[in-house]
């Protein structure tokens, strides 16, 4: 039934009926603003064009293609089961599609629309998305993939059993919020942009990328995270990461900013891409073995906060500002560490005290004896003053020692 090639004028209800055979396809253009649709329960490719009003679609079974162009909102009065592509233009207004029931099997591609809220009972497959408005997805089963995507306000993307992923870039103006279960979360693609925090809930490995910045807005539970950004990392929540970390910059004169909340990374932290960080400022509370921390040269300056832990600092590093140092458990090195201005460390974060053990950070003190600082380290000789002598039983009386000496403060 064909009456899509020009602008008819129906006034009523427009059914289709298939009588005693059967309706294959449906196409149709109507003008007026307060007709409303019937359909048969099943049909190939149904095309609607409803240039003076919205529609509520009602159950119908498409095997083929669904294309729907409306003046208003765009809403359903029974579930859609569609078998090819979805195509939907709303007018610059509202399109919601979350009866139970729902199978888009094909790519759904959403155009001119403000708010959009598709929920699907299987796998959901995205075409290119834009809209002004919120833009809401959820599935019961199977993944939810992304295509080139452009969101004027939130994103909200809820996977009960599937992963998140993308096929293409996505641009999301307001937050992001991503729940995939026990799965990953894919969204890696080099031109993403989320201008504002990008919130986790449960997930297996999390993957994000940011072609300027990127602010995380919390995670629930993620086994294992990646961040790219080619400016600042920073976070407005709490991350809970019990796998390892690892944090890509490809801007020296960028900022990875995680200590403003009482992180939990569970596995060592890497961080990589850019050459220099310019600050890097980071809080683990998590409680457990000494986490692993691999770092570029810094720029700027370096500030570490372990409330419950140790750290072992890796690869040799080149502070070029201020260290300051704070663990619940023993800080030690692996590589070199240079610090051109005032470095602090302190090792009672938990108020426990625990050992400081920095073989390279000699060559720091005196360029004439190059191990001289830990040499006095090793023979309990702490440099302090005449009054209060450093043997063994003298400083057991105290339960908090700082030293200090040409811009380094040890305390424990």
């Amino acid at each position: 039934i064909d009456l899509g090639s020009f602008a008819n004028d129906l006034t009523g209800k427009v059914s289709f009926n298939k009588g005693t055979g059967t309706v294959q396809n449906v196409s149709l253009w109507n003008t007026h603003s307060g007709a409303t649709i019937g359909l048969p329960a099943n049909l190939n490719d149904l095309t609607l064009k409803l240039t003076g009003s919205g529609i509520a679609l009602p159950a119908t079974s498409v095997g083929g293609k669904l294309d729907v162009t409306t003046a208003g909102a765009i809403a359903q009065s029974g579930a859609l089961i569609v078998t090819g592509t979805s195509s939907l233009n709303a007018g610059g207004n509202a399109i919601t599609l979350k009866t139970a029931g729902n199978d888009f099997a094909g790519a759904v591609s959403i155009s001119n629309a403000s708010d959009v809220d598709l929920q699907n009972d299987t796998a959901l497959t995205l075409g290119s998305v834009t809209t002004t408005g919120n833009l809401t997805l959820k599935n019961t089963t199977g993944n939810i993939s992304l295509d080139a995507t452009n969101v004027g306000a939130d994103l909200s993307v809820t996977t009960v059993a599937g992963q998140i992923k993308q096929t293409a870039a996505i641009g999301v103006t307001g937050t992001t919020t991503l729940e995939a279960g026990s799965q990953n979360i894919t969204l890696d693609n080099a031109g993403n942009h989320f201008a504002q925090a990008v919130a986790v809930g449960n997930a297996a490995s999390v993957a994000l990328r940011d072609n300027a910045s990127i602010t995380l807005g919390g995670i629930t539970s993620a086994s294992a995270l990646e961040v790219s950004a080619a400016g600042d990392i920073k976070q407005s929540a709490a991350l809970n990461v019990t796998g390892d970390t690892q944090l890509n910059i490809t801007s020296s004169t960028a900022d990875i900013l995680l200590s403003g909340y009482a992180n939990n990374f569970g596995g060592k932290v890497e961080v990589a891409g850019g050459g220099k960080v310019h600050d890097f400022a980071f809080r683990n509370a998590a409680t457990g073995a000494p986490t692993k921390l691999t770092l570029p040269d810094i720029s700027n300056d370096l500030t570490l906060v372990f409330d419950k832990s140790g750290l072992e600092l890796g690869t040799p590093t080149h502070i070029s500002g201020k260290l300051n140092i704070a663990t619940g458990g023993d800080i030690t090195q692996i590589g070199a560490l240079t610090v051109d201005k005032a470095a602090t460390f302190s090792a009672s974060q938990d108020g426990k005290a625990h050992a400081i053990t920095l073989t390279e950070l000699s060559g720091l003190i005196d360029e004439e004896r190059p191990k001289a600082f830990y040499e006095h380290i090793r023979n309990k000789d702490y440099g302090l003053s005449p009054e209060i002598p450093a043997d063994k039983r003298t400083l057991n009386q105290f339960q908090r020692f700082t030293g200090r000496a040409e811009g380094l403060s040890i305390s424990f």
